[in-house]
Order: C-alpha cells, then structure tokens, then sequence
C-alpha cells in the first residue's frame, strides 16, 4: 500500500532527530522550544499511523478516504 510506504519513509526521515532529542531527555538535558515543538508536531507520527492503520483495513477505500475529516485527509496527501 503507497500510504505504508509514504508512512515508513517519513518515520525514517525523522527516526535520527527523534532518537538524539529523546537520548538528551533522558540524560535529564535541556532541549531547545523548537526541538520541543517538532517532537509534539513533525516527530509525532501517531495520527498518521492511526490514519494508515484506518483506512488499511477499510473494506472500501475510497468511500472510507472520502468519509475522513479534513485533517485525515491532509495525512493522506503528506504520504
């Protein structure tokens, strides 16, 4: 499914950024806003596998792609 491979890729693009900022909480180290901000937006990828994982089971696909809300649907564009 292109949308599993769109979801991979983009876990692979943030997988580094993600790991160094979590490794520096852990180790009690302050992080920048910025970095603070993209771990809870752009490093975040848990409303899009819950979209993946939606419309990966649907029995319809394109009826359930239409029933998504515009949020779901812009998940489904950035993959």
């Amino acid at each position: 499914m292109v949308l599993k491979k769109g979801l991979k890729t983009l876990r692979n693009k943030v997988k580094a950024k993600k790991i160094k900022l979590k490794t520096l909480l852990a180790e009690q180290k302050s992080i920048l806003c910025k970095d603070e901000v993209w771990l809870d937006h752009e490093g975040n990828l848990v409303d899009l596998e819950k979209v993946v994982d939606k419309l990966e089971t649907a029995l319809d696909y394109e009826r359930d792609v239409e029933r998504l809300d515009e949020e779901e649907k812009g998940v489904v564009k950035k993959l």
